[in-house]
């Protein structure tokens, strides 16, 4: 009601909107009330001081009544660089700090005088531009509200600050109850603290670590922190930590070659979304390939060689499919993948190693855990060193050099066993790659030239993933599965390969 009255009450309307509309404010206007609409119902017109007072067009920078203030955008986990453009006392554009690298490659060195630097303006989404729009929002919430009827009813009433930390304190003191068991027959539930759980919604870095040290340090509750994170892509960071040992990774966009790209469209999403758009703009133009694997025909894949339109949900199907045709012909990193420890002799310049050749417990027919030293009977081996088949036997993994991949099932001390690598080789070969194209939707040929393609640019190729696979009940098996195939290319920390870490500058 309040929009549809300022809509229709031109007393009060901004000056901006009376008679004597030049053409040109006149586009600027209906640009704008489309945007409002879309924003809820004509917000524009409810607020007095936006930037469509000050005339057309707004002051230059080079106006004395310009401000010009820096800050950070929080619209979403990137924390881009802002310049604000404020004209008495009233924020009216939004930019990219060029002194940020997520907003200007290369940026502004830190040493340049803020009265050169005010002239220059750096990139920032559509989001970040917005700010304007979320400040100024008449329905933005800038005080404590306490329900003011049963729950549903939608009635509130403003508070004070000092009113609502007396209330909130008041409620939780009883509850910081560090000695008392929340149910003594399930210990495993531990103290009362911990039925107190916070839902902190998108909590950016630097708050999260000083919530978290309040409800975690302070409060004592073990639900320090149930939020964004917890919700939309925990999955990712479990599925790709198993496999790597990191909770994340990226792409060294500069100097890669080939991306497959699993969702989170990376021209439209994702973070540092301008500068990760910008890096792969300049991948394309430098020749580098792009695959992007999507249901939905998105951005990034109208720049892209491939759009494979896996069925929803199918993502690990198409993963397994690729690793299946890569282990069949041969085209995994072997130098790598049989490299067991850190320590080992390293004639290829190896950066990291992996668990592929060690010994996995078979047991019921049904893969438990790996093999220690100790179990396999190894003179001075202990239940901390792994087990791998060498040279015709089983041996501690950090006194060879080399391991086998396929050895086959294999007895050792009573013990059937498979190499990690083997056991993966057989779930890729659960089904032929025909029939894993019939189950994700994307034609064998399709698979088997990605596949090709993945293996041809050395180290210089990656495979990516964020929320899109992962959004599902299997999503951290459907994150492993793809994050596999980086380790068969052995490509971590390699120039032009995958980084471990990332999703920050």
């Amino acid at each position: 009601m309040r929009a549809n009255k300022a809509k229709n009450d031109r007393s009060t309307a901004p000056s901006w909107i009376s008679a004597g509309v030049s053409r040109r404010s006149f586009l600027t206007l209906a640009s704008a009330a489309a945007v409002g609409a879309g924003a809820g119902g004509g917000l524009v017109f409810g607020q007095s001081s936006i930037p469509g007072n000050f005339g057309d067009p707004v002051p230059p920078e080079t106006d004395s009544s310009v401000e010009i203030k820096y800050s950070v955008c929080l619209a979403c986990h990137s924390a881009c660089g802002i310049r604000c453009k404020v004209v008495d006392g009233v924020l009216v554009k939004i930019d990219g700090n060029p002194y940020h690298p997520n907003c200007l490659e290369p940026h502004l060195d830190y040493s340049t005088d803020p009265s050169v630097a005010r002239l220059e303006v750096g990139k920032v989404c559509a989001k970040g531009q917005a700010g304007v729009q979320t400040l100024y929002n008449p329905y933005r919430i800038k005080e404590p509200l306490r329900r003011d009827g049963p729950r549903g009813s939608g009635r509130w009433k403003t508070i004070s600050w000092d009113e609502a930390f007396n209330e909130i304190a008041t409620k939780l003191g009883p509850s910081r109850d560090l000695a008392t068991p929340v149910d003594p027959s399930d210990p495993g539930l531990g103290p009362v603290a911990n039925r107190v759980v916070f839902c902190g919604g998108r909590n950016e870095h630097g708050q999260k670590e000083f919530t978290d040290r309040f409800w975690g340090k302070s409060f004592g509750t073990v639900n320090k922190r149930h939020d964004h994170t917890s919700i939309c892509e925990a999955s990712h960071h479990i599925g790709y930590s198993f496999i790597t040992g990191k909770s994340k990774g990226s792409t060294d966009l500069q100097n890669c070659e080939f991306v497959l790209w699993f969702g989170s469209d990376p021209l439209a999403a994702n973070f540092p979304f301008v500068a990760q758009s910008r890096k792969l703009i300049n991948m394309r133009e430098a020749g580098g390939k792009l695959a992007i694997v999507d249901p939905r025909y998105n951005v990034a894949a109208s720049k892209a060689d491939w759009w494979l339109p896996v069925k929803p949900g199918t993502d690990a199907a198409l993963a397994m499919a690729i690793g299946r045709y890569i282990i069949d012909n041969s085209l995994y990193n072997a130098a790598f993948l049989q490299r067991p420890y850190d320590g080992a002799a390293n004639p290829t310049g190896e950066l990291n190693s992996t668990d592929a050749t060690h010994l996995v417990k078979i047991e019921g027919g049904v893969p438990t855990s790996f093999l220690r030293a100790d179990e396999a009977g190894i003179v001075g081996g202990t239940s901390n060193d792994y087990v791998v088949w060498s040279g015709g036997s089983a041996v501690q993994y950090d006194s060879v050099d080399t391991a086998d991949l396929f050895p086959g099932a294999v007895t050792v001390n009573g013990f059937l066993c498979m190499t990690a690598f083997e056991l993966y080789a057989q779930k890729t070969r659960e089904n032929s790659i025909s029939d894993w194209s019939a189950i994700c939707g994307i034609d064998e040929t399709v698979i088997t030239a990605i596949a090709q393609e993945l293996t041809s640019h050395g180290r210089k190729a990656s495979v990516e993933l964020y929320r899109g696979p992962v959004q599902n009940t299997n999503g951290t098996y459907t994150a492993m599965s793809i994050v596999c195939l980086n380790t068969l290319i052995g490509n971590y920390n390699w120039k032009g390969g995958h980084v471990f870490g990332g999703g920050h500058w």
